[in-house]
């Protein structure tokens, strides 16, 4: 007979002086223990209740239908919760969840997502990390410039100004302009006929061409070119520049048509997505506004200068043309540089019977759909400096520039002009000047907190690197990416091809030469 199976009880611990377990088995020795206190606040593993507005750029999402989900959790979400966020620099388009509040939102809102990411992505990548030029693998990279090391740069003592010639015409300002006020805007009148403004490159411009050969100056550029590199480490965006140096001197250009627009929010890290305001558009509104500006504010006296234009001598007879009047500067650098300069003054304002040169430039609000439209108009009644600040912010570069280019010129006064839409959604409804502020010189370069004294050593430190190399054709260029000024030595052939490149529309410029006007005799009268 089989004997029969025996059950076991198992160890059992009773604690007699309070509740639960007095030891602790083998199995569970030394195995890591984290605390907790009953009264504690329980979290739960995975809200799934909550909004989600992660941008999520560049990550791969699903492209499943609506159909292909199945409702897991159907917990009804508070309406009425307040959702804290963040505004970051990119934070600009519109999360799946913000359309899906709507009906109408859920059918376009993966399209208007794909649109305005494809839109970042153009802006942040085409546009911000693309050179200005070709790099070519025949070029050879010389040096290159941080722009932190430049901005250390300072000169001891300023360079003396020497007028040469004064070529051109100007008008007189007219002073109603200075009477108007938010409340009493003046619109913007379209001046399309008087054409765009160019700036001519130096190996074009015949004064600069006959006095290279008399050996004047060690520099020869203009004032465009100039303002570009003084300024340089405010920049963001990739430039260039072409240097050529000869027996005649070092030659700083830009190539025909490049600086002939403005750039538009450069310094702002509120980066337009919408089609009316891409970067082509903005820009050509922007100029297009200050040609305009210019133009308007300007009373139909003309003042003719001893020598004609040197680029369109008819234009000083024609009262519907833009006129400016060309001053060729010479500033001494040191004992062995010297810079020449081909400058450009807007206009004159008579003040106590005396005739005060200034430059007059427009900045414009743009603003897109968000509430903040329209801002210029509610800030400017109480507040008359909020709309400069502003496009210090947003344009430091392009205003920088604009500080370097009066001082090249020897201007008094500098005139601002705001300009805003007329209908923010509506490009085409035209625009309005806001109001006109005149700032001296001096004022002007405090309130955009320009360093002269470095400006003027970052042009000297560039002169010397570049006077250290061999005659030849260079390309210096500001890294898309990197605050760093890269030379580059380029062979005839190179420099030939990207002077062939360059935009047919200026090609009429380039029919002038030294030949077409009479010899100019000048004084040097330094200022």
């Amino acid at each position: 007979m089989e004997s029969e199976s025996t059950y076991e009880l198992p160890s059992f611990a009773v604690n007699e002086n309070g509740w639960g377990p007095s030891t602790l088995p083998d199995d569970y020795k030394d195995l890591p223990y984290s605390f907790f206190s009953r009264d504690e606040n329980l979290g739960m593993i995975m809200d799934l209740t909550q909004v989600s507005f992660a941008q999520n750029r560049g990550s791969a999402e699903s492209e499943q239908g609506d159909n292909a989900f199945t409702t897991i959790d159907v917990t009804r979400t508070n309406t009425n919760r307040k959702t804290k966020l963040i505004h970051t620099k990119t934070n600009r388009n519109y999360n799946n969840a913000n359309y899906n509040n709507t009906a109408s939102g859920a059918n376009k809102g993966r399209g208007q997502q794909k649109k305005n990411y494809n839109s970042y992505q153009r802006r942040n990548y085409d546009t911000l990390h693309i050179p200005s030029i070709p790099i070519k693998p025949t070029w050879k990279k010389i040096c290159q410039m941080d722009f932190s090391d430049l901005a250390k740069l300072s000169t001891k003592v300023l360079p003396t100004a020497t007028t040469f010639a004064e070529c051109g015409s100007y008008n007189d300002y007219n002073p109603q302009y200075d009477l108007i006020s938010v409340k009493k805007p003046v619109n913007l009148e379209s001046h399309k006929e008087c054409g765009d403004l160019h700036s001519i490159s130096v190996m074009k411009d015949p004064f600069l061409s006959q006095v290279s050969d008399k050996n004047v100056a060690t520099v020869y550029t203009t004032d465009v070119a100039l303002a570009h590199l003084m300024v340089a480490i405010r920049s963001q965006l990739s430039w260039d520049l072409e240097i050529i140096k000869n027996a005649h001197g070092i030659f700083i250009s830009h190539r025909d048509g490049v600086f002939d627009t403005y750039t538009v929010n450069e310094t702002s890290a509120d980066l337009p997505t919408e089609e009316e305001n891409k970067d082509n558009c903005l820009r050509t509104e922007a100029t297009a506004i200050n040609r305009d500006f210019a133009k308007q504010i300007m009373a139909p006296h003309l003042t003719k200068c001893a020598y004609p234009s040197p680029f369109s001598p008819a234009q000083d007879e024609d009262p519907a043309a833009i006129h400016r009047m060309y001053r060729y500067r010479k500033f001494q650098l040191s004992d062995t540089q010297s810079v020449l300069v081909r400058t450009e003054v807007h206009g004159a304002q008579q003040r106590s019977g005396k005739a005060e040169l200034f430059n007059a430039y427009a900045v414009n609000e743009w603003c897109p759909r968000t509430p903040l439209a329209n801002r210029w108009r509610s800030k400017m009644e109480t507040s008359s400096g909020y709309a400069l600040a502003e496009d210090m912010k947003n344009n430091n570069f392009r205003l920088s520039k604009w500080g370097v280019q009066a001082i090249l010129a020897g201007v008094d006064r500098v005139k601002i002009g705001f300009v805003s839409r007329r209908n923010m959604n509506n490009l085409e409804a035209g625009h309005v000047i806001l109001g006109v502020q005149t700032f001296s010189l001096d004022a002007f370069t405090k309130q955009i907190m320009l360093n002269e004294k470095n400006m003027w050593a970052t042009l000297e430190y560039v002169v010397k690197e570049v006077s250290k190399q061999e005659d030849g054709n260079y390309v210096m260029l500001k890294d898309p990416v990197k605050g760093i000024l890269h030379l580059y030595a380029v062979s005839e052939e190179d420099m030939t091809k990207i002077d062939e490149a360059e935009s047919e529309s200026e090609s009429e410029y380039s029919e002038y030469s030294s030949s077409s006007y009479s010899e100019y005799s000048y004084s040097e009268d330094e200022e």
